[in-house]
């Protein structure tokens, strides 16, 4: 499997291409780029298998580098130094991520699941990624077996945990199934237009439609819908809610 590094520091290029030579059995490092046009040239013209590619290059993300190919036909590995607002989207999807330094152990089981994924899936897990970060987090994926929907997040009253699923529920009164777990949408989504009453819901907080108060044991949202909220979620819901209404005021 031939692969390129795309990593805007000359010397973690170097030590990854070394680990691997001398470590990853089946992969060929056959090139490096440092920037975003020369990413893509590289790419281009050498048509690899799998990319490592560093998420933060000295002249933009290199989500820049997905979004210009004409098509993904290569397996994808990122890395990042820290935990950049764009992982939690990378970790919705089954795209491996590693955090510098690298591990060895980590490298090789990233190899592993990037060598077992069809190129069909990382092109749908990158048109993922990239409608997530595009939209600031406000297109949500709900991922089925057979196909990717994205639903803005002011369409949905909530999400809730439905087995080893998620339902979301609309303003509309659709429900639509995800396979995807629960506690994937609340990694994802946590720290943005939702927040939890309980262990198996998040709301979407515009459908709240009454402020939440600490003596409260139900939770309003639109379209006469109540909620539990569960003592032990309240102080930390009334907070994010509180949070999300002042910055968000017109």
């Amino acid at each position: 499997m031939r692969g390129v590094i795309i990593d805007d520091e000359l010397k973690s290029r170097e030590v990854l291409g070394s680990i691997i030579r001398q470590f990853i059995e089946g992969i060929e490092i056959i090139g490096g780029a440092a920037d975003i046009s020369g990413g893509i040239a590289l790419i281009e013209t050498q048509k690899p298998e799998i990319v490592f590619l560093d998420i933060s290059l000295k002249d933009g993300d290199s989500f820049a580098i997905l979004n210009q190919l004409n098509k993904i036909e290569f397996k994808i590995i990122f890395i990042t130094a820290f935990d950049e607002y764009a992982t939690q989207a990378i970790n919705f999807t089954r795209i491996p991520c590693l955090n510098k330094p690298i591990d060895l152990d980590d490298l090789e089981r990233a190899v592993v699941k990037a060598k077992q994924t069809e190129i069909v899936t990382v092109q749908e897990d990158v048109s993922i990624i990239l409608n997530i970060l595009n939209s600031q987090f406000n297109i949500i994926p709900i991922i089925d077996v057979f196909k990717v929907t994205f639903i803005n997040d002011n369409e949905l009253l909530y999400i809730a945990k439905n087995g080893n699923e998620s339902a979301f529920v609309t303003l509309k009164g659709e429900h639509i199934v995800s396979w995807y777990p629960f506690s994937k949408y609340i990694h994802l989504l946590k720290n943005h237009s939702f927040a939890q009453p309980n262990k198996d819901y998040l709301v979407q907080m515009d459908s709240v439609n009454k402020y939440p108060q600490t003596t409260d044991t139900e939770l309003e949202l639109n379209n006469n819908v109540k909620l539990a909220i569960y003592d032990d979620y309240k102080a930390d819901f009334i907070k994010r809610y509180g949070l999300y209404i002042n910055n968000n005021k017109k």
